[in-house]
């Protein structure tokens, strides 16, 4: 016999917590340094949840999931490159880190989201009824005095399926372990929809801000550049974790995933079973899927990309005035942005022959003029 959700009390609030008490709205080539896999709580956490999911492999490998965010990072990095804003350094291995820790929230959820179209008729309705049962759960472990995030993110992970928030929570909680001096993780909201998403923080403002939003389609992003992230007036932050706060946290949860995932799984499934198949989301709470990136950032970086490159700098010389003419100037932004691309490819990929790297070049550059269409 399992013992009953309320014994799984949380034995101690987190240290040096900078998380407020404002409820939350509800509705490739080679890795990065320091890109680790889940420690073995959340790793383990897959075969607690195989109780409640018997049919449902494990994680996939580290590298393929680098790969996928890499593959969705190209063109939004060609784009910062054609806006004036290269991404170099330790932004670029933010993102890539960010980026990592997205596709590992998604792959941790495999049923996707109870109110995004797609995933609820490719689910025939179950994933709505999954994140149902995870409510449940998450109230009752959030009764026990777990932390939000925690008891947010361990119900998502028994039910292999999470809305905005539950998404969040995950990615929160993966991401956690991975933050640098001076990092933070916070949980945002907007006054636009009933939407939450994280962001990777530190201290320099929404330019440099990262945002985590697995229930959002598209790569990590600046804050600047996301649709519901950039308009600070209407954006709220509810809860943040640090780098002491956060790996606390996390901890709470590996050692609750590897104590108690057996009785987890039977309070999952049994809020499951309490929930009849026919239950369905309202049709106005359901969305279409969304993307990532903002339509004011999509325009501007088109606009730029077929830009002419600046006659009056070509007609200085004599010996390059020739070429200023209207066709050869749009031939020339043409071979810029190709060139771009082939910088981008190279900064991701591992040594590629000259032919494959000018075939990736050719699709990031027709990612980057259709941000908002990608992954």
């Amino acid at each position: 016999m399992n013992p009953p959700l309320s014994s799984l009390r949380a034995t101690a609030a987190p240290r040096g917590a900078a998380a407020t008490s404002e409820p939350m709205a509800q509705p490739a080539g080679p890795p990065p340094e320091s890109v680790p896999m889940p420690s073995s709580g959340l790793v383990s956490r897959a075969a607690a949840r195989k109780q409640a999911h018997p049919t449902q492999g494990g994680l996939p490998p580290r590298q393929d999931l680098q790969r996928l965010a890499d593959a969705k990072l190209r063109g939004y990095l060609l784009a910062l490159a054609v806006d004036g804003r290269p991404a170099t350094g330790p932004d670029l291995l933010r993102l890539r880190r960010a980026g990592f820790t997205r596709e590992q929230t998604a792959s941790l959820l495999p049923d996707g989201k109870g109110n995004v179209l797609p995933d609820v008729q490719r689910t025939g309705g179950e994933s709505t009824r999954l994140v149902e049962a995870a409510r449940v759960l998450a109230d009752g472990l959030s009764q026990a005095k777990w932390p939000w995030s925690c008891a947010y993110g361990a119900s998502a992970l028994m039910a292999g399926a999470g809305n905005c928030g539950e998404q969040s929570a995950v990615g929160q909680m993966l991401h956690a372990d991975r933050l640098k001096a001076g990092e933070s993780l916070s949980l945002v909201t907007t006054e636009v929809i009933s939407h939450a998403w994280t962001e990777l923080r530190d201290g320099r403002g929404p330019k440099h801000a990262v945002v985590i939003d697995s229930w959002l389609r598209g790569p990590v992003v600046f804050a600047v550049d996301g649709q519901m992230s950039d308009q600070p007036r209407l954006v709220r932050t509810r809860l943040s974790l640090d780098g002491i706060s956060g790996p606390v946290q996390r901890d709470a949860l590996d050692g609750l995933l590897l104590e108690s995932g057996a009785a987890l799984a039977e309070e999952f499934q049994t809020a499951r079973r309490g929930i009849p198949d026919t239950f369905r989301a309202a049709p106005e709470s359901l969305y279409r899927p969304m993307s990532v990136v903002s339509r004011k950032f999509e325009r501007r970086v088109q606009e730029k990309m077929a830009q002419p490159v600046d006659a009056a700098r070509l007609q200085r010389s004599p010996e390059t005035a020739w070429i200023a003419t209207p066709q050869a100037m749009l031939r020339q932004r043409r071979l810029l942005n190709e060139v771009l691309a082939m910088g981008v490819v190279a900064e991701l990929g591992p040594p590629a022959g000259i032919r494959e790297r000018a075939r990736q070049a050719k699709r990031t550059v027709a990612e980057a003029s259709a941000l908002r269409s990608v992954g």
